[in-house]
């Protein structure tokens, strides 16, 4: 299948997260509950996408992961007036979207600069304090 992004925010603002949303970014719900155990109910799930996964929104060198595209960065860096903390997990689904049940195999508390320029684990749930 594909890797797809993970992304949670509070529920309060949301509608912002959509309204700041460039032309080839896509907040798509996630509903996989795995997921949505990991965050405060307070939060609203999404995938970050492009048109259908999230393939294209890192770079990626081999197997490894480092920062995000500069659109994403420029979308995070917005977000952060709004929100102090983010969640984001990145996962190469094998199965459907909805139900796949997610591995962590850690958890880190990193800030955005930190999220832009280092190697990202796989499987890994951070949270990203936005300052």
């Amino acid at each position: 299948m594909c890797y797809y992004i993970s992304f949670a925010i509070k529920s309060d603002i949301h509608h912002k997260a959509f309204m700041m949303l460039s032309s080839n970014l896509d907040l798509q719900p996630n509903k996989n509950k795995s997921f949505r155990a990991l965050v405060p109910p307070t939060f609203h799930t999404y995938f970050l996408t492009t048109e259908a996964c999230s393939c294209e929104l890192y770079e990626k060198t081999e197997n490894q992961i480092y920062g995000f595209r500069a659109d994403v960065q420029h979308y995070l860096n917005r977000l952060s007036r709004y929100t102090k903390n983010i969640f984001i997990h990145i996962h190469f689904y094998r199965s459907e979207i909805e139900t796949e049940a997610l591995p962590i195999t850690h958890s880190e508390h990193i800030n955005l600069a930190q999220l832009m320029t280092t190697q990202l684990d796989q499987d890994c749930l951070y949270q990203i304090t936005l300052d």
